[in-house]
């Protein structure tokens, strides 16, 4: 059976909102981002503590925007880091398709030290128990920021941020990896953020089912914006302490091998170094540029 209903899941923070910036840009495609932030969360906080549930209200809920979707286009594109722990059952109702965005680890975790995740430690009584509410920003964020269960949970609890963020990094993309165990191949796609280029952009919009509007130029522009990126308060390698560095590499080792990413502080930061170089390179370069078309109308 044809499926015309996509959805992009991932870590978040791994570039779920440029591709669906990018396919608002596809007259075939209906594309939208996180749409349904609470009821998405709910649904996530039931599946990762093994809570039995009926998934009906989930997915009418979710069906009824996919249905004005078709009204207008051919494709129904929804990219959401909350519906990583949904597949199977988005894939039973709707035989949908999935497209995993991967982003390396390191990267992950210091875009999300800017936000508020694992900024405090979790009160609880019994690890055997789902948590109970916990003070956030959102009542959706408590929802889908996930912690372990079992005895770990101690443990983890004495992490420092990026600690636990490793962990949360590594979990939430094996259990994707273990939901697309039960999907066929012709549904699912792996997608590495660093290596989606204008030829893989092409890729997956045939995956999806139709063929791109969006010319190379269009791609690039929109690429290089770095859409729901924050220039302020960032977070760098150079600045993660001892302890940091040990539980990143024990937390991260797994899915970190399995992707293809290093571990290895030393060469990432280096490598970061060399980034941060090239873009400041490359600011000074187009703000020179807007100089010289300043002064060339005066």
């Amino acid at each position: 059976m044809k499926s015309n209903i996509v959805f992009a899941i991932g870590t978040g923070r791994c570039g779920t909102t440029f591709l669906a910036k990018v396919l608002q840009n596809e007259p075939d495609i209906a594309s939208c981002h996180e749409r349904s932030p609470l009821s998405d969360t709910f649904h996530r906080y039931f599946k990762w503590n093994q809570l039995p549930i009926d998934h009906e209200g989930f997915l009418k809920h979710k069906e009824g925007y996919i249905h004005e979707d078709l009204k207008k286009a051919k494709i129904s594109f929804e990219a959401s880091a909350y519906l990583s722990l949904s597949i199977e059952e988005l894939y039973k109702y709707f035989n949908a398709k999935f497209i995993l965005l991967v982003r390396s680890p390191e990267k992950v975790i210091n875009s999300y030290l800017n936000k508020s995740w694992y900024k405090h430690k979790v009160v609880r009584n019994d690890h055997d128990l789902p948590v109970s509410y916990q003070e956030t920003d959102h009542f959706h964020h408590f929802m889908g920021r996930i912690v372990p269960n079992g005895p770990f949970f101690q443990e983890w609890n004495e992490y420092s941020r990026i600690g636990k963020l490793a962990w949360f990094w590594n979990v939430l993309n094996k259990r994707v990896i273990e939901q697309f165990e039960n999907i066929p191949d012709s549904h699912k796609r792996i997608v590495k953020i660093e290596d989606f280029d204008y030829a893989g952009y092409e890729e997956i919009i045939k995956f999806m089912g139709t063929h791109t509007q969006v010319d190379r130029s269009t791609y690039e522009k929109i690429r290089s914006s770095k859409p729901n990126t924050r220039k302020d308060n960032k977070f760098y390698l150079y600045q993660w302490k001892e302890e940091d560095i040990t539980q990143f590499k024990e937390m991260v080792s797994e899915m970190s091998d399995y992707f293809g990413y290093s571990n290895n502080i030393t060469n990432l930061i280096d490598k970061e170094s060399q980034v941060e170089n090239d873009d400041k390179s490359a600011d000074n370069t187009s703000l020179l540029k807007k100089i010289r078309n300043k002064l060339k109308g005066i």
